[in-house]
């Protein structure tokens, strides 16, 4: 029988409790009489969950462990103003015991004498101990109203417990006594050797009565305290018209550090506390959050059992309270409705739309309008409450939703009205149902949050060829998507690229880059490029097909660092870090970006080598049979892909190729203000070389490679228009100049200094593409906040926002998304856990609490799997399974949850991490991890997702340990457990991060937080809400494009940019370059003031803020802000104009350095200025590099 997600995510929740109980160390909820043997480590150091420190030690200022463990209840009293709880609960104590003999004769500590090893005279005793279990139950607390905050219980009532838990201990005669003492107060553990002292167990412990107990009938006294109190609750949580008050219970460790060290307990902990508390008179409520107006959506819902101190608080039945020191919450699965629940007739199959698009589009179109009424329903029911605030909320966000509703018709309008935009649809689906059905993903067409965002670009789409008269300002409105993470924004994205693509090509634009993707992580996902690669390469085919002309669909890497910029310069140091022929066999592997063909989906066929006369890095198919080696054509001019797939590695093929496509990141940017090759996306290379690409000029500008190895050299091409036997063709003007399309994925990032200078940045990228003759590009953007997203746009674009889709009637939920429930019970499906521990102890005890916790999943899975494979019988009947289904929930447990993730968030976690993992090895296990942080190579990350999708069950290497560079964009359907090694730096990253887990099957992220850390404490503390309201909890992204010395920074780079890449397209600076000399004459000729007014006003419109958009900020900052602008371009200019002789050969990047103090912009990060370190002689050059490390 094939497991149903029901049936996986019931499986997951009890391996889920079940690991709760390996976490605290035990096998069994109560440990037998005898307790536990530790030996050669402390139970505390791996007892992991419902840990309670030594009482606080009132002269240490410094943060401390929590050492109580209790509840919070809202609770009204009985008619007699009393309330009264049952208590029980339980907790572990550990004593220091006398070791085994055996362990003892092992760590003996050896001296030569006289040639033979004898042992030392003073021997240290073997550290062991023993964990018992101590139950309490029944325990009644009563609390009168008449004295409330007031303490009632406190010690004694633990005391007959306690006691009975010493005299069980005094039968064994290897439990510790108090021992000698240091002046330190500490235990002295040093005894005499002599030659039978190890003869036996008891002549052991008569050595240790002798040698180190003091007090023999003295046994450590743990102090342990129940108490409660009621107090007046504040009014905000009044419940109705009575009178509530808070009742808290706490289970409080007061025992002494330094009483225990005296019995060898440096660590007087309370292992896996737990608390119950019956309510046996008065009445609980649910504890309600105070909401504000917009959070109406949260309602229906609202409330907790109670708070918990250092745990979460779980109640059943409203009576009965019980502490949760794992504690959990369930993140629903939420996906896209079907169009059946949705009351749609039509499904929105690719192929389907690929064939007659307009009925299933106006079925869509219908259900949106269905759905309004929900909206209604909502009005109404707040208006019967008198919710007059949130009532007024709820109005405001239905009228986005008919605008929205609205943009969508108006996409299907303008597709029965235009039938060639109606063309590019269906080809577009086309495209996508091939490049899906090669993937071998096993859905048929889109969501509808997918199909709806395409529907809502229909428009921007045409209005990027269209007249004048037709712009209904489409294009200057910024799209930011907010859906969930794993939903498939992506293929969205790549649904409209292609779009545009193909439009593009009926409208007569036959090159040229339609999209430039962007991220701002240094590394993109190496599956985002995949999944790219596939939809251009089909639509690439649809093209051929149909012959529409033009250039073929091809993608360029085009990134800040981790390519080549040059690979046919000799230049300087490109001649080793760059150039073709210096590549070494790994170094070109490093280059690959896909495995799989995307024209052949044929598995693991892609290969890369190198083409030294067109000076390429070449991916190729090895199937001969491929389209790409077969059918696909050379071309009109040399331009088409037959034999290869199109991909260009460099930034030198960049600029020579226009890839249609480019991804990268957004450091990227800042080559604006030092490449004038960067011009060229813009239109301005009219020529073609059929070898080489795109030329300014008649003759090919590019060189070839000749020789081999170290004799090889780059000379010109010798291609041109007329002379060459390979001619240079003059190409028509680029129609629609430069990039169609700007889509930004991970917008949240783009905050503090990287988003100021990249806000910048982008406004002088429109204002070049617009001074080239082109209309500025469209921008979409995904999110993982949507706080305050329309000031983000406003200071990062210059532009108004709208987000899509719009919020629902309920929390969580929209037209695009519900909360899903199995289809057969209507039971409500789960789509991750998550779960939190607080480790406490000493050093960094949050990382040694990653590595044991990882080490124990790796544990529980492979004893689940030797259950199931033998088919246990007790085991299948605790798991609820038939004898027949074990088979496969065994396949299900051995192929999706048998990997560990472990996310760090700083490379001194990764290190520790590692260390402890090390260190925690077993010598009857081999367990190997591997790293994926910012050094790693693509082509090791793709290796690395392949080994998970694809191994063995018992393969030794099932953990991966990585950092943000798998944040985003990584869908790995077997990664379905993960540990935080601490809290990320932001909720948005929490949230990005933790998504990983629970794609596809039910998932669970365990967050490890530390103790020592107020934050992580504060969010274990409130774990539950925190993830209830994780959405809101994200930061607004701080970012100010008006900011002190931002523009300082940026204006010489965005004047060089105007320099280098706009000025000399014009008929007076045709001979500008890199040099300041060729600038200092024109600017010193008779028509200088000409030509520095038209250099001015570029630069201007660069930073300007458009008058649309002037009213959204502060009028005096933006006063300021334009007035400094016009100054310090001006004097800038006015200082070139009168530069002094001597620097005529300075380099323009050199000059602009002195003018303004900065040189431009080569990367937006990492801008401060550095400090070289030079060691003085060997021994500091060690320590230099260890730092390093």
């Amino acid at each position: 029988m094939t497991f149903q997600y029901l049936d996986e995510m019931r499986l997951t929740s009890q391996f889920l409790d079940a690991f709760r109980l390996r976490l605290s160390d035990k096998f069994h909820p109560v440990l037998p009489p005898q307790g536990m043997l530790y030996e050669r480590i402390e139970p505390n150091s791996k007892s992991l969950v419902g840990c309670l420190g030594a009482a606080p030690n009132p002269d240490f200022q410094g943060p401390q462990p929590p050492n109580a463990l209790g509840m919070v209840l809202l609770v009204t009293p009985d008619e007699n103003g009393e309330v009264r709880v049952t208590l029980s609960g339980q907790f572990d104590l550990s004593h220091r015991y006398i070791p085994e003999v055996t362990t003892m004769r092992e760590d003996l500590v050896m001296d030569q004498y006289e040639g033979q090893e004898q042992p030392r005279r003073s021997q240290l005793i073997s550290l062991a101990f023993r964990k018992y279990t101590v139950l309490f139950k029944g325990i009644d607390v009563i609390l009168d109203t008449r004295t409330p905050n007031t303490w009632v219980g406190g010690a004694p009532l633990l005391e007959p417990v306690l006691a009975a838990h010493r005299m069980l201990l005094g039968q064994d005669q290897r439990v510790m006594r108090r021992c000698r003492q240091h002046d330190s107060g500490g235990a002295v553990f040093n005894f005499n050797w002599h030659e039978h002292l190890l003869d036996s167990q008891q002549t052991l412990n008569n050595a240790v009565y002798t040698q180190i107990i003091a007090q023999p009938n003295e046994l450590l006294e743990y102090q342990v305290a129940l108490r409660g109190r009621l107090r007046p609750a504040p009014a905000a949580l009044l419940a109705g018209d009575q009178r509530s008050y808070l009742l808290e219970v706490y289970l409080e460790n007061q025992t002494r550090t330094e009483d225990a060290k005296a019995f060898g307990v440096e660590f007087p902990y309370l292992l896996d506390a737990q608390l119950s508390a019956t309510l046996c008179a008065g009445t609980a409520h649910r504890v309600p959050h105070r909401l504000k107006p917009e959070d109406y959506r949260y309602q229906a819902d609202d409330g907790l059992p109670g708070y918990g101190i250092t745990c979460a608080v779980d109640s059943e039945d409203g009576r009965r309270f019980v502490t949760n020191t794992l504690p959990t919450t369930a993140q629903s699965r939420i996906n896209a409705p079907t169009p059946e629940l949705m009351g749609m007739r039509h499904q929105p199959h690719y192929l389907a739309l690929s064939q007659a698009p307009l009925p299933i589009l106006d079925d869509f179109a219908e259900a949106l309008g269905r759905y309004e009424a929900q909206w209604d329903a909502c009005l109404d029911a707040l208006k019967a409450q008198g919710a007059t605030d949130a009532l007024n909320v709820a109005r405001r966000e239905r009228e986005d939703f008919r605008r929205e509703r609205g943009r969508v018709q108006d996409g299907i309008d303008l597709l029965r009205r235009e039938s060639e935009l109606l063309k590019a649809f269906c080809w577009m689906n086309e495209a996508m149902s091939r490049a899906i059905q090669l993937q071998g993903k096993p859905f048929l067409g889109w969501h509808l949050f997918q199909l709806g965002f395409i529907l809502t670009q229909v428009r921007a789409v045409y209005e990027r060829l269209a007249s004048e008269t037709q712009q209904t300002g489409a294009l200057e409105i910024a799209e930011v998507l907010w859906f969930a993470t794993g939903g498939g924004k992506t293929e969205a994205y790549l649904g409209i690229i292609s779009l545009m693509m193909l439009y593009s090509r009926l409208k007569g634009r036959s090159y040229g880059t339609t999209a430039w993707m962007r991220f701002p992580l240094r590394m993109l996902s190496v599956q985002q490029f995949q999944r790219l690669s596939y939809v251009l390469a089909q639509s690439n085919r649809i093209r051929e097909r149909e012959g529409l002309g033009g250039w073929p669909f091809t993608i360029g890497y085009y990134t800040g660092s981790g390519t080549p910029a040059r690979i046919t310069s000799t230049y300087g140091e490109d001649r080793t870090h760059g150039f073709l022929a210096a590549l070494s066999p790994q170094a070109l592997a490093a280059y690959q970006f896909i495995s799989d063909c995307p024209y052949c989906g044929q598995v693991g066929s892609i290969h890369v080598t190198t083409d030294y006369d067109r000076g390429r890095i070449r991916h190729i198919c090895r199937n001969a049979d491929c389209w790409s080696n077969a059918q696909a054509s050379p071309g009109t001019h040399g331009e088409g892909i037959r034999g290869e797939i199109g991909i260009y590695v460099s930034d030198e093929e960049c600029y020579r190729y226009l890839p249609t496509v480019m991804v990268g990141t957004v450091d990227k940017l800042a080559v604006i203000g030092h490449n004038a090759r960067f011009a060229n996306f813009f239109g301005t290379a009219g020529f073609f070389c059929p070898e080489h690409g795109f030329s300014r000029e008649s003759g090919c500008e590019h060189r070839r490679i000749v020789g081999q190895g170290t004799s090889a050299d780059a000379r010109p091409c010798g291609n041109n228009t007329r002379t060459s036997v390979l001619k240079v063709i003059k190409v028509p003007p680029l129609k629609d100049p430069g990039f169609q399309l700007l889509v930004q994925d991970e917008l949240h990032l783009l905050s503090e200094s990287l988003g100021n200078f990249s806000g910048h940045y982008e406004s002088l990228l429109d204002a070049l593409q617009r001074h080239h003759g082109g209309r500025s590009p469209k921008r979409l953007a995904a999110t993982a906040t949507i706080k305050d997203f329309e000031a983000h746009v406003h200071h990062l674009y210059l532009r108004q926002a709208v987000r899509f889709p719009c919020p629902g009637v309920t929390q969580g939920e929209s037209f695009y998304a519900r909360k899903t429930v199995d289809p057969a019970t209507g039971t409500p499906l789960v789509r991750r856990w998550f779960a939190g521990i607080l480790p406490i102890g000493r050093g960094r005890i949050a990382m040694q609490a990653v590595a044991e916790a990882s080490q124990r999943f790796l544990d529980q899975v492979d004893d689940w799997r030797a259950a199931l494979h033998q088919g246990d019988p007790a085991f299948l009947a605790w798991l609820g399974l038939s004898a027949s289904q074990a088979p496969e929930a065994l396949r299900y447990l051995e192929k999706h949850l048998n990997t560990n993730l472990i996310y760090a968030n700083s490379k001194r976690n990764i290190t520790e991490v590692q260390r402890f993992i090390e260190e925690s090895q077993r010598p009857d296990r081999q367990r190997l991890y591997r790293v994926l942080d910012g050094l790693t190579t693509l082509d090791a990350i793709l290796d690395a997702i392949h080994h998970v999708e694809n191994k063995q069950p018992d393969d030794t290497t099932r953990t991966l340990i990585a950092t943000s560079v798998v944040s985003h964009g990584v869908d790995i359907a077997e990664l379905n457990f993960m540990v935080m090694a601490g809290w990320p730096k932001s909720t948005a990253e929490y949230i990005q991060a933790s998504a990983r887990s629970g794609r596809v099957h039910p998932g669970i992220v365990l967050c490890v937080l530390s103790s020592k850390q107020l934050f992580e404490t504060n969010v274990f503390l409130n774990f539950t809400d925190y993830h209830q309201f994780l959405d809101k909890l994200v930061d607004s992204v701080p970012i100010n494009r008006f900011a002190p010395n931002v523009l300082g920074r940026t204006l010489p780079g965005i004047l060089q940019a105007v320099l280098l890449n706009w000025a000399p397209q014009q008929s007076w600076g045709q001979k500008l370059g890199r040099n300041v000399a060729p600038l200092l004459v024109l600017l010193q000729t008779g028509k200088s003031g000409e030509i520095r007014e038209a250099i001015e006003q570029v630069a201007l419109d660069a930073l300007r803020v458009p008058p649309a958009m002037a009213s959204v900020f502060d009028p005096r900052v933006l006063g300021e802000f334009q007035a400094a602008l016009r100054e310090q371009v001006s004097h800038a200019l006015w200082q070139l104009e009168h530069w002094p002789g001597g620097k005529h050969d300075q380099s323009l990047t050199d000059a602009l350095g002195d003018i303004f103090g900065f040189k431009p912009f080569r990367s937006f990060r990492d801008i401060e200025p550095e400090i070289p370190l030079i060691p003085q002689g060997r021994d500091a050059d060690d320590v230099i590099m260890a730092l390093a490390r």
